[in-house]
C-alpha cells in the first residue's frame, strides 16, 4: 500500500518461524538491492491472568501465564485500547501493570454476571451471587511481542471501584493474637480473594457487606522474627520508628492490591491472677472467685471438680479438703460431706465412700478409724490453712455455697 514517496505498507504472508529476507519492488521484477532480515516468531498465546481482577485506579502487578513471549522491549500489554509496556520473565510469563480507568465507565454488576472468557462464558467468580452488586468494569487483555500484533483472544480483566479503609473496632489486642477486628471502610468485594495484611503477615478476611469485613489478628511472633524490620518486599510493616509491637492493618479484595493503612498495637499479657478480655492492657480483670488465671489467656478457667477457690485474683485452685466434697467446677467454697458417706481423702469430687454397714456417717464424716495406731499416725488430723474455715461466722457444718 502506497502512503508516500518514502513509505509504503506492506502485510506479512503466513509463514512457519523463521528469519526472511525482505526487499522491495515496484514492477515485481526489480528489487531493491538492500535486504533486510524480518523475523517470524511463534504466535504468543495467553492462558491465565493473576489476578483477574483489580482497582480501578491500576498500578496492579498482573502476572500474565502463556506461550512464546519474547524478551523485547516491544512486548506490550493492552487492556481495551490502552496498551502498557510488559516486563518479560521468561518465555512463559509476563508481568504488566494494569492503567488506571475513568470511574465514569464503571457499572454496576453481581459477580455472577462477570465473564472470564467473554467467547465461552467462564465465568470469573464461579462461586459469586447477584446480589449484592458492585461497581466495575471487564475489559479484554492483548499481548503483542512486537506492539502491532495483538493475541485475538477473549481472556478479560475485571476493574472495580478502589476499596478503602475507614476505622478498625480494635486499635489494639493482647500479642498472643486472636483480637477480632471488624473493619470499616467502603467498596469491599464478597471473593474467595479478600484478604488483610497485619505487619507482613496475610491472612483470609471474612466479607460482612460492602462496608465491613472481619479478621483475626496473628500472634506477634509470627508476624516478624526481626525486631529491627521496618518493611518487607518493599511493605512499610509499622510507622517510621514505632515499635516492633505496632503494625499496620489494611484490607485487599484481590489478595494483591490493599488499601490504605490504618495502625493496631500488640500489648503485654496480663499478670498471674488475671485475664484480659478485651483488647487493651488497661482491660486486665482479677480472676473471678471459684476460678484461676495463669495470666496471658484472654478468658478464666473454672476450677475443676474437687477443687474451689474462695478468693479473687488467684493462679491456681485449691483441693477440696478432708470432710468435704467438690461435685461441680466453679466452686468458691466445698460442701460438707454428706451424711452416709464418707469424705476421707483430699480433692474429692462425686465419687465419694459409702458408709459400710455397722456404722453411722453423720455429715461431715472424714475418717472411720476409732483408735489411734503407734504414735498416733493413723489419727484423722482436721487442720486447715483454709480462712474460712478458721474465722468464719458460721461452724463448718453449716459452711455451704453463698
Amino acid at each position: 500500500e502506497y502512503l508516500s514517496p518514502s513509505q509504503i505498507r506492506c502485510s506479512t504472508p503466513p509463514h512457519l518461524p523463521k528469519i526472511v529476507t525482505l526487499q522491495v519492488t515496484q514492477n515485481s521484477q526489480d528489487y531493491s538491492p538492500m535486504k533486510f532480515a524480518f523475523e517470524y516468531y511463534p504466535d504468543e498465546a495467553i492462558h491465565r491472568l493473576h489476578p483477574t481482577f483489580g482497582p480501578r485506579s491500576g498500578g496492579c502487578s498482573l502476572h500474565i501465564h502463556g506461550e512464546n513471549f519474547r524478551n523485547d522491549s516491544l512486548t506490550t500489554c493492552r487492556f481495551e485500547n490502552i496498551e502498557v509496556p510488559a516486563l518479560f520473565i521468561n518465555a512463559t510469563e509476563i508481568h504488566c501493570v494494569s492503567p488506571t480507568i475513568n470511574s465514569i465507565d464503571l457499572q454496576w454488576q453481581g459477580l455472577d454476571e462477570i465473564p472470564l472468557n467473554s467467547k465461552d462464558g467462564t465465568e470469573m467468580f464461579p462461586l459469586g451471587h447477584n446480589y449484592p452488586s458492585y461497581l466495575g468494569r471487564a475489559v479484554a487483555v492483548e499481548v503483542s511481542n512486537n506492539r502491532l500484533d495483538f493475541t485475538d483472544q477473549t481472556i478479560q480483566y475485571w476493574f472495580y471501584e478502589d476499596a478503602e479503609l475507614s476505622s478498625l473496632s480494635a486499635n489494639a489486642g493482647p500479642y498472643w493474637g486472636g483480637t477480632p477486628i471488624f473493619m470499616s471502610g467502603s467498596n469491599f468485594i464478597n471473593s474467595t480473594s479478600l484478604s488483610c495484611r497485619i505487619g507482613a503477615w496475610k491472612t483470609k478476611a471474612q466479607y460482612l457487606d460492602r462496608t465491613s469485613a472481619l479478621c483475626f489478628t496473628p500472634p506477634q511472633a509470627l508476624i516478624e522474627t526481626d525486631v529491627g524490620l521496618q518493611e518487607l518486599h518493599g511493605i512499610l510493616l509499622r510507622p517510621h520508628g514505632a515499635l516492633p509491637s505496632t503494625v499496620y492493618v489494611s484490607l485487599s479484595n484481590n489478595g494483591v492490591d490493599f488499601t490504605n493503612q490504618l495502625v493496631f498495637q500488640y500489648e503485654e499479657a496480663s499478670s498471674p491472677g488475671s485475664y484480659q478480655p478485651s483488647v487493651t492492657s488497661a482491660s486486665a480483670l482479677r480472676c473471678p472467685r471459684g476460678a484461676f488465671c495463669l495470666g496471658g489467656l484472654s478468658n478464666f478457667t473454672l476450677c475443676f471438680e474437687g477443687t474451689y477457690q474462695p478468693l479473687m485474683g488467684q493462679d491456681e485452685c485449691l483441693e477440696c479438703p478432708v470432710g468435704y466434697h467438690c461435685p461441680e467446677v466453679g466452686m468458691i467454697q466445698p460442701r460438707i460431706c454428706p451424711a452416709g458417706r464418707v469424705c476421707s481423702k483430699t480433692g474429692l469430687g462425686r465419687k465419694l465412700i459409702p458408709c459400710p454397714t455397722g456404722h453411722l456417717c453423720g455429715l461431715g464424716t472424714a475418717t472411720l478409724e476409732t483408735t489411734c495406731r503407734i504414735r498416733r499416725s493413723g489419727c484423722f488430723d482436721n487442720s486447715t490453712d483454709d480462712f474460712e474455715l478458721q474465722f468464719g461466722h458460721n461452724p463448718a457444718r453449716f459452711w455451704s455455697e453463698r
